[in-house]
């Protein structure tokens, strides 16, 4: 298999510049993002497709006044940022120095091109005025969900500043997928969900052309809704859009929980999409056959060897709200998550982002894998290290401390067994090309996982049966 391609490494900064988007994905972690009809219809107007009839057939927001950032907060958060490294802090808990990464979210961020390049050009312009250490090693990174492309000002803004700007574009995979859970705000005039792949293949080509890299890679999202389209996906990715580095995971969201029937399926689609993947394994690179999903240690082995580790970057992310609030990242924005209150949380504010740095040194230890609050069989589970977790989702409400989620088990469970037969039969199939990467796991060990998941879709079995035969009583 391709290895994994590299990133730019820097200190990881967001500015979250409007909560309304083009988009309402079933999955989305932003709570009732889509804030504004009049925003939408003024970026439909600015596209050929201005004179659709579109539905609109959701409530605003009651507490929701503004739905952009403003750019003067936006410009005191960037002077807090170019004087961080400065910081006790930043030397303390920071580990990529030596380079920055500004971040722009939404909703999506390509709504407001013009502010963009406002934000982007006083960045630019700081830099050159304090001769900052980081002033040839930036980068500008936005993930767009392909709609906003439309509007001929966003490909402008992308080609002006795309050497430094990654530009990812969010593609769920194969059509079908893609528009099972990405929808646009408005929906067609007959009310059914208007997909918006549509968007996508129109815009491809230019995407493609001008980020001919960043065309190479997406990050997909799985729900359980999803997992029969994985093997459809990834040859789809591969065969029609010239992909080469693939990277899915699952919503980490615990309240979207597993079926019997979703992790049956599952499995169905690991199996024949390792198969797959060992045929083409010289031209594709697949983030859950990763060689290091195949190794994984127990929490109380990571204590040993790292009491530090975490699979998560929590703390270190500082990102500005529209409140004028900064957050330990950008999950901690407010309705990101399932707090009714984030303020309580905010590391700082534009004016000063470290002015409740107590809160924030006990949000990053607390949030580091090792130090989370566990289930009983977490503690003993032996792909712990493995086993993702977002951290801002596990935020308790009442006091601040910090359980980890459930929900992706056994997704996770299911990954690294597959990951691990991928690495048996392709080592095997050609040991000269992959004598790098031995086998250290033993079958018993692999099959342990598959029992585990197993036990639990019997279990699943069990209670659905169970509510039906309630529910039909």
């Amino acid at each position: 298999m391709l290895i994994k391609f590299n990133h730019f490494e820097g200190l990881n900064v967001t500015i979250n510049t409007n909560v309304n988007c083009t988009l309402k994905c079933s999955y989305c972690y932003e709570m009732n993002k889509a804030a504004s009809i009049e925003e939408d219809e003024i970026f439909w107007q600015t596209t050929k497709y201005k004179d659709e009839k579109r539905n609109y057939n959701f409530i605003k927001k009651p507490n929701c006044k503004d739905v952009v950032i403003d750019v003067n907060i936006a410009k005191k958060f960037i002077d807090q940022i170019l004087d961080f490294p400065e910081t006790q802090f930043f030397n303390e808990f920071v580990t990529c120095k030596d380079a920055i990464v500004l971040d722009f979210i939404g909703g999506d961020s390509l709504q407001y091109p013009e502010l963009l390049d406002e934000i982007l050009t006083y960045f630019i312009q700081q830099l050159i005025k304090r001769n900052h250490k980081w002033l040839y090693s930036w980068k500008c990174s936005i993930s767009s969900n392909g709609v906003t492309l439309l509007n001929p000002k966003a490909r402008q803004f992308c080609e002006k500043w795309k050497n430094n700007l990654s530009l990812g574009l969010s593609i769920d995979g194969c059509p079908e997928l893609h528009d099972l859970n990405r929808w646009c705000f408005a929906d067609n005039e007959d009310g059914t969900h208007r997909g918006s792949w549509k968007y996508i293949k129109e815009i491809w080509s230019w995407y493609s052309k001008t980020f001919p890299s960043d065309s190479l890679r997406t990050k997909w999202t799985l729900a359980p809704n999803s997992y029969k389209y994985i093997l459809k996906s990834v040859k789809y990715l591969h065969e029609e859009l010239g992909m080469i580095h693939l990277m899915f995971n699952r919503v980490m969201e615990n309240e979207i929980q597993d079926t019997a029937e979703s992790l049956w399926e599952l499995i169905q689609q690991f199996e024949e999409t390792m198969e797959y993947l060992i045929e083409h394994h010289t031209e594709i690179y697949c983030s859950p056959f990763d060689y290091n999903n195949t190794k994984s240690k127990t929490k109380e082995e990571q204590l040993k060897e790292d009491p530090k580790f975490s699979r998560c970057g929590f703390g270190v992310m500082p990102t500005l709200s529209l409140d004028g609030n900064v957050y330990p990242c950008f999950r901690m924005l407010p309705d990101h998550n399932h707090l009714k209150d984030s303020s309580k949380y905010a590391q700082g504010t534009c004016e000063n982002i470290l002015s409740n740095q107590e809160t924030l040194e006990k949000l990053n230890i607390n949030s580091r894998s090792v130090n989370m609050k566990n289930e009983d069989k977490c503690e003993t589970c032996k792909i712990f290290t493995v086993c993702p977790h977002c951290a801002a989702d596990c935020v308790n409400e009442d006091d601040g401390t910090l359980t980890k989620t459930t929900s992706v088990c056994n997704f996770t469970r299911i990954e690294v067994y597959f990951a691990r037969k991928y690495w048996e039969k392709i080592t095997l199939k050609h040991p000269v090309l992959y004598k790098k990467y031995p086998i250290t796991w033993t079958n018993e060990e692999n099959e342990e996982l598959m029992e585990l998941v197993l036990q639990d879709v019997v279990n699943l079995k069990e209670k659905e049966n169970e509510n039906e035969y309630s529910e039909f009583k």
